[in-house]
């Protein structure tokens, strides 16, 4: 489950992480520790504008549940059906997403409002939140254009966050997926 980043930073920045979603036992808010962790993948990732988006049966779509960096409109706006753009077709397919230059990608939305950090293009890296086989929801983020070997570190990263989500989606049935 665990996997070994060849680069000393990765490995303790994933510590730092995983420690932080490992004290959901003594935390009684378990969203406190979501929220939280979206915050450090921004500060030491430089993965900006995270957002847990889980299905809604009410609504029959996949929105932000929980997210750090993303201001109200866009919460509202990201709303997604399955199969629909980037994001909901990850609902669909399971498989991760990373796209390079999302100015260059003709699938992606943008119903998030997206400002170049740095005048660099927009990155994006998502992944499926899933529990048992579940697709429960998407971990989706926004990062400064990367080379290949970092967008393959950082998703590696969220691939493991995204594992422990699950849990703690499930766990305390934040989500009203029904896994039956």
């Amino acid at each position: 489950m665990y996997h070994s980043f060849p680069d000393t930073f990765y490995n303790r920045v994933l510590e730092v992480l995983l420690s932080n979603i490992d004290n959901i036992e003594e935390d009684e808010n378990p969203e406190s520790i979501l929220t939280n962790t979206l915050e450090l993948l921004a500060h030491f990732l430089q993965l900006h504008k995270g957002r847990i988006l889980l299905w809604d049966t009410n609504t029959s779509h996949l929105v932000v549940k929980y997210s750090y960096g993303l201001s109200h409109a866009d919460i509202n706006n990201a709303k997604y059906e399955v199969c629909e753009g980037i994001t909901g077709n990850i609902l669909d397919t399971g498989k991760p997403v990373f796209i390079n230059d999302i100015s260059e990608e003709p699938g992606f939305l943008s119903k998030i409002t997206h400002k170049e950090l740095d005048s660099s293009p927009l990155s994006y890296i998502a992944v499926p939140i899933c529990y048992q086989n579940m697709i429960m929801g998407v971990l989706a983020v926004e990062c400064k254009h990367q080379e290949d070997g970092d967008m393959e570190e950082n998703s590696h990263a969220l691939k493991l966050v995204a594992e422990m989500f699950a849990k703690i989606i499930h766990t305390y049935s934040l989500c009203d997926f029904s896994l039956e």
